[in-house]
């Protein structure tokens, strides 16, 4: 399968949380962000700091003695410096085995055919659980399941103690609690002594681990299902665990879940399989080899540079219980030889990413010399420049007293013209209703005078009548008086 298969493709742009990948915060999220710039590996060193700032105040809250992590501050200070024994380890890590390591996709991308250094020698290697045919952890209905059974495990192993000792109430369902108990823990180790019982919470520390790891399972869970409330989607990141031996072909044996000797590997990852187990998820393990070690002395810091890039303690969202670095190396010289042989010759993995960074940080001192040579002679001139800066600024100063000026009467030229408008209107609004009124009067002149003119016309035809009526008695009687 080619790289675009691998999980790394799936990350949103921009970078947040999905149903497939909820563990997308705090120093993974700022190691991923780095590792997509596609830094070279000594200038992606330089968020060291920082993204392991808030590992170290995480462990500082655990109440797992053992877990400190002072030792991994001082060691990552010498990779951020680019040099040393830890600079050389990370850049003979794969780059897309980085991604993996870094996002927590392990299982999904090994199924997909990515390969670490293999497993001769010593070395790094780092384990992931899967159960999904993908290669991916859980969906997010099978990790609510795994929840609920890991507090039945918790509570019940309380419930153990309490009844051993006489002390506390014991729960009604304490049977069902004991033989829950009883089958975790006999998953993959078949009968064990009573007194031994229960295997993952038997000590105050194997309870806290427990609990650090059902607290970092829930928050994985409450990010998801936030994206997929259906709870159908296939978890792609699985917690990890790092480890380091001086033989890691016997080492990654150990933890296969058929025919492994689980008694030797972390006791949080076993529970974690045997509780998947009981809950019928058919674990197993996947492997990954990130760093073959070539030189006495390298086994420990390998082992807590990888710890710190995968998030694997259990206050994150690991298996890890303890601070890694521990191991020490006790290969033969002849192994040395074979394994420098591989890393500084067969393998290019070291040489190229070393290329990479060398001319990285060439280009960088040559930009620092530019910078460095074009501050010198800028303070050769420095006071002739002021000078002429101060000019500058003088006649700047001059130039907007002027332009203010300009803008004074620019306002108030703007001022009267609006207050002459504004007179002009009024006068232009009297105006129009003062013809206004003359046409009302003229309407109403012109009423009353066609009022009156039908007045006049109708008394004279009153009249005419009436004179018409007088002359023509005036004849008649004069016709009379003749005939008389």
């Amino acid at each position: 399968m080619s790289p675009s298969d691998y999980a790394w493709e799936r990350l949103p742009d921009p970078l947040a949380p999905t149903a497939e990948l909820p563990s997308l915060s705090g120093s993974r999220l700022q190691l991923v962000e780095a590792l997509s710039l596609n830094l070279a590996l000594q200038e992606f060193e330089m968020v060291f700091p920082s993204a392991f700032a808030e590992m170290k105040k995480t462990s500082n809250k655990s109440s797992l003695e053992a877990l400190s992590l002072q030792k991994t501050y001082c060691k990552l200070e010498e990779t951020h410096g680019g040099q040393g024994i830890m600079n050389d380890l990370f850049h003979a890590i794969p780059r897309d085995v980085l991604k993996s390591i870094v996002l927590g996709t392990v299982g999904f991308d090994a199924q997909r055919g990515l390969k670490g250094h293999g497993t001769s020698g010593g070395g790094v290697y780092v384990v992931s659980i899967c159960t999904e045919p993908n290669g991916g952890f859980l969906t997010i209905k099978r990790l609510a399941r795994l929840l609920a059974n890991m507090q039945k495990y918790i509570d019940g192993s309380e419930a153990w103690l309490s009844q051993e000792d006489r002390a506390g109430t014991i729960p009604a369902n304490y049977a069902n609690l004991a033989a829950f108990v009883n089958q975790v823990d006999t998953k993959y180790f078949g009968n064990i002594l009573p007194d031994a019982l229960p295997r993952f919470g038997r000590t105050g520390d194997l309870r806290a681990s427990t609990r650090q790891l059902k607290n970092s399972l829930q928050q994985r869970y409450d990010e998801a299902i936030k994206h997929d409330p259906a709870g159908e989607t296939v978890i792609l990141q699985s917690p990890l665990l790092v480890g380091s031996s001086v033989c890691l072909i016997e080492r990654c044996k150990k933890y296969d879940l058929v025919g492994g000797s689980l008694k030797d590997v972390s006791k949080t990852y076993t529970l974690l399989a045997s509780l998947l187990g009981v809950q019928g998820a058919n674990p197993r393990p996947s492997v990954l080899t990130p760093i073959r070690t070539w030189e006495p002395g390298q086994l420990g810091d390998a082992e807590l540079l990888v710890a710190a890039l995968a998030n694997s303690y259990i206050v994150q969202d690991g298996l890890n219980v303890t601070e890694c670095g521990q191991n020490k190396d006790t290969q033969a010289a002849t192994q040395f030889h074979e394994a420098a042989g591989y890393v500084c010759v067969t393998d290019e993995t070291l040489r190229k990413n070393l290329d990479i960074s060398e001319k990285w940080a060439h280009d960088y001192d040559e930009r620092v010399d530019k910078i460095l040579t074009m501050s010198a002679l800028t303070n050769s001139n420095i006071e002739k420049e002021w000078q002429a800066l101060s000019n500058k600024f003088n006649d700047l100063i001059i130039a907007a007293e002027e332009v203010a000026a300009k803008e004074a009467r620019f306002r108030q030229a703007k001022a009267d013209r609006e207050r002459a408008t504004e007179e002009w209107k009024q006068e232009a609004e009297f105006r129009e209703e003062m013809l206004a009124s003359f046409k009302e009067w003229d309407r109403v002149g012109k009423e009353v005078r066609e009022e009156r003119a039908q007045a006049a016309a109708g008394q004279q035809e009153k009249i005419e009548p009436d004179s018409h009526a007088l002359h023509t008695g005036e004849s008649s009687m004069r016709e009379h008086g003749s005939n008389s």
